[in-house]
């Protein structure tokens, strides 16, 4: 008779250790071809499959499902399609067992009872063997279709011990789901008070209260909590975002982006500052730097700008030191005042700001008097304006390329405008906006540029078409050999259809259309509106290449 198990937990009856015997005895009573069939099927880590072992013993696939069958009634003691009838091949039980007692199968159902994932200590306490035997190996192996679904039982180690698995039922999963049962909130008043909670929940999975303990323990650590005033943000093992939110609710109020770079050490500070600004933050920012979570009441601090328009719309006229005191007082520093006070859509006058009205000079000049703009030349764009820029690895990774505010107007993008649609090329959209100054989206533009094979060092022309329509081509590269000549028709993209750079008896009349004259305009008018439009470069280069006229 063996000797009786300790008591399992919960009062539930242990199994009884002979199953393990019996099991081994009717093991090795097999013939060597099914105990290796049932190795290798049941007992290895990497199982066989029917194919494999089929071509081992050059047989078939249904061959070795018959004689795998076969070889588990011979172990249960059960003849194969007719449930609880003895097999004529099954060994006797030990002389001291009940030959009724079929300790095999109650075995099987005690496994079907148990509380999976279970530690190996909670399985020898028990009743049942370690889980490297051979009987505990092929009595998991006969639970795999009576009990486990035909999924197979997995040996799996975790948090430093070895746990029986099967299917969804791992203790990795399981952990998880206990954790985020007790600290779903991520917050907790006392780490001791959590750990005790989680051994209580673990105390099934375990072999004994004392290693419920040692895993819940083993969790907190994981967890690590960080003392946020007197509570404590559960971090460990969770990004950025979720980390913020726990010390966030852990604080109960708003905290500065120092203090929270200060409480996750472990975190590089950029990667705090992108969530904190990100447009998916949990937080919002309720002063100049900063964070609180909504749940908590947090609200957003008011856009600056909102704020400045708001007043102006309520006092039409509003001073410049007014609003530095308004920016101060909605946490906001005094200085922001100064990128404001040059929105397109304001007109200052002795330190008064008001909203541009119909009397007052537009936003933006106009394109004859700046220094990027020039009318296209030749071609069926005759007469357009344009502007050269050049491409950059900056311009392709970078937030917005600005264009001159001149061409704003032309493309009907408003001062104030956000993420307007530009249709470019006829075949791509481009986002723009005008908030200080007109700029493309580049990651919108960034299509176009690769469309036309455009890449760092080169240069392109954007050629206003109309309201909302633009093109952009490759812009011809410099040709000829330095100098005044090339400094001109380089500088004003004076080139023909054939990209090629206009002859020099054409300079000056290309010139002087380009820059928005007429072209019999004499040199000397040429030379005025460049010098107006700030083409020092060109100017120069015009007055050395044309000084026989301009001395006239």
């Amino acid at each position: 008779m063996s000797p009786p198990a300790a008591a399992a937990p919960d009062d539930e009856q242990p199994v009884d250790p002979a199953y393990a015997v019996i099991l081994e005895q009717r093991f090795y009573a097999l013939p060597t071809r099914k105990q290796d069939i049932l190795k290798r099927r049941l007992l290895a880590e990497s199982p066989d499959t029917l194919d494999d072992l089929g071509a081992s013993f050059n047989v078939t696939r249904e061959r070795i499902r018959q004689l795998e069958k076969k070889s588990l009634a011979e172990l249960t003691g059960v003849t194969p399609g007719k449930p609880g009838r003895r097999s004529a091949e099954q060994l006797p039980l030990p002389a001291s067992e009940p030959e009724s007692a079929d300790v095999v199968l109650e075995a099987i159902t005690a496994v079907g009872r148990l509380p999976l994932p279970v530690t190996e200590a909670a399985l020898i306490h028990r009743g049942f063997a370690p889980l490297d035997s051979l009987g505990t190996g092929l009595l998991l192996g006969l639970a795999k279709a009576a009990v486990f679904d035909d999924q197979r039982a997995l040996v799996a180690v975790h948090v430093g011990r070895r746990w029986l698995a099967v299917g969804a039922r791992h203790p990795a999963a399981l952990l998880r789901t206990v954790t985020e049962v007790v600290a779903g909130t991520g917050v907790t008043d006392d780490p001791e008070e959590l750990s005790g909670e989680l051994a209580e929940r673990l105390r099934p999975h375990a072999g004994s209260a004392e290693e419920a303990d040692d895993i819940a323990a083993d969790l907190v650590d994981e967890l690590q909590p960080v003392e946020i005033g007197g509570r404590y943000a559960l971090v460990g093992g969770l990004g950025v975002i979720e980390q913020i939110t726990h010390v966030l609710r852990a604080n109960g109020a708003p905290m500065t982006r120092d203090a929270l770079h200060q409480s996750l050490p472990d975190r590089n500070p950029r990667s705090i500052d992108g969530v904190l600004w990100g447009a998916s933050s949990p937080c919002v920012r309720v002063g100049r730097a900063e964070f609180g979570l909504p749940e908590f009441g947090a609200t957003p601090q008011p856009q600056l700008r909102k704020l400045i328009f708001e007043e102006i719309d309520r006092h039409h006229e509003v001073a410049v030191d007014h609003l530095r005191a308004l920016a101060e007082q909605h946490g906001h520093r005094r200085t922001s005042i100064e990128f404001y006070r040059n929105l397109p859509e304001l007109i200052e006058d002795a330190g008064i700001l008001r909203r541009r009205g119909p009397g007052d000079p537009p936003p933006a000049g106009e394109p004859a008097f700046d220094d990027l703009c020039f009318r296209v030349i030749a071609g069926p764009d005759r007469g357009r304006w344009s502007c050269t820029l050049p491409v950059s690895a900056k311009h392709l990774r970078a937030s917005s390329l600005h264009i001159p505010r001149p061409l704003a107007p032309l493309l009907a993008i408003d001062p104030g405008a956000q993420r307007m649609p530009i249709r470019v090329n006829g075949t791509h959209t481009v986002l723009a906006s005008w908030m200080l100054d007109p700029y493309l989206f580049s990651r919108t533009l960034r299509p176009v540029l690769n469309a036309l094979g455009l890449g760092d060092g080169d240069r392109m022309r954007l050629i206003v078409l109309g309201p909302a329509e633009l093109r952009i081509e490759a812009a011809p590269h410099p040709a000829g050999p330095a100098g005044p000549p090339r400094t001109l028709t380089a500088g004003a993209a004076l080139h023909g259809l054939d990209g090629r750079p206009v002859p020099d008896d054409e300079i000056a009349t290309s010139l002087a259309y380009a820059v928005g004259l007429d072209p019999q305009a004499p040199p000397s008018a040429v030379l005025r509106r460049l010098r107006e439009r700030r083409n020092t470069p060109i100017a120069e280069a015009f007055a050395l290449l044309f000084a026989d006229e301009l001395d006239h």
